[in-house]
């Protein structure tokens, strides 16, 4: 709510307030996907991914069937697709609702004090780190804006649409595997092992991905977005590789989540933005929206840099202990 309500200001205040109609049927998505999402990550935690899968599919496809209507009927009514976009999530919080109460017999909506406050006290360095993430992942386009034209914004920001799919696999994968060889496991040497072992797949299947997002990249932007944005081909082209970097952060990751440790992801996100925020500023006024990918990959590096340098001294100490 309080994130929805954020959104709504900023839209108000900073963006073309004819736009505050679409801003807010799209951000619904934010009021239902974390909140309801909690069941999620019960059914992760008890490894029980199998319903999640189902309806996970069930809503996209429904989402996926609205567009393609609306794509059909020729319709240019961008408050129909915002609507449209919203159908998911609202299936998704739907679906979790009954699940956990399939499985459980109780009512998911209930109020306990003493455990809020636990759980705010424990879940704020985390969330802030979430925050500091988000932050990141969109400073690129807010300087892009600043440093260069809304052109420039538009290519990278095609380009960043198409990669975002791919993107998401990452979080897919490490969902399904953190679950089973990271959190149920109390023996450190195990954990750490797994851990490199995950990050080692994850770096190659990224790897595997960007070469393939590489060989598509060009017929595929073209079919989505026409002749018109044909030089984002080789912004598209260069952003494909930071896809490896993702993958492997976010297998490193799981080190700071199984020890409970958010302020260091916080750090380690505002490090980040930091460091992208100076290659933004060094590279965009000479290279515009190539300028916002290399400042985007080199934070990325940073970032891994900063997980292997954690890993190597909670594992090294952990298992000598």
């Amino acid at each position: 709510v309080v994130a929805y309500i954020c959104l709504l200001i900023f839209a108000w205040v900073a963006e073309d307030r004819g736009n505050i109609l679409l801003t807010s049927l799209v951000g619904i998505s934010i009021l239902l996907g974390e909140s309801f999402g909690v069941v999620s990550a019960w059914m992760q935690a008890k490894t029980d991914l199998k319903p999640r899968s189902i309806l996970a599919t069930v809503a996209l496809g429904a989402k996926l069937l609205c567009m393609m209507v609306l794509y059909k009927i020729n319709s240019f009514n961008t408050t129909y697709y915002a609507a449209a976009n919203i159908i998911e999530p609202v299936i998704l919080a739907i679906g979790f609702l009954i699940i956990y109460n399939k499985k459980t017999k109780e009512n998911f909506f209930c109020i306990h004090k003493s455990m809020l406050f636990e759980l705010l006290k424990r879940g704020a360095p985390f969330f802030i780190g979430l925050i500091a993430m988000f932050f990141y992942q969109r400073l690129a386009t807010i300087l892009l804006k600043q440093l260069s034209d809304v052109y420039n914004v538009g290519i990278y920001s095609a380009s960043l649409v198409l990669v975002a799919p791919i993107i998401t696999i990452s979080s897919i994968l490490i969902s399904s595997l953190a679950p089973t060889y990271i959190y149920s496991s109390n023996d450190p040497k195990e954990v750490y092992r797994n851990i490199g072992l995950i990050t080692i797949f994850m770096f190659l299947a990224g790897l595997l991905l960007a070469l393939f997002a590489r060989v598509t990249g060009d017929y595929i932007l073209q079919l989505i977005f026409g002749g018109s944005f044909s030089k984002s081909i080789p912004v598209f082209e260069t952003l494909v590789w930071v896809t490896p970097l993702i993958f492997m952060e976010s297998a490193l990751n799981q080190v700071l989540i199984k020890k409970k440790i958010g302020e260091l992801i916080t750090i380690k996100w505002i490090s980040s933005s930091i460091v992208a925020a100076a290659f933004y500023y060094l590279l965009i006024p000479k290279y515009l929206a190539l300028g916002a990918v290399f400042g985007y990959m080199l934070g990325y590096v940073f970032a891994c840099i900063f997980s292997i340098f954690i890993f190597f001294i909670f594992s090294t100490k952990k298992i000598a202990n």
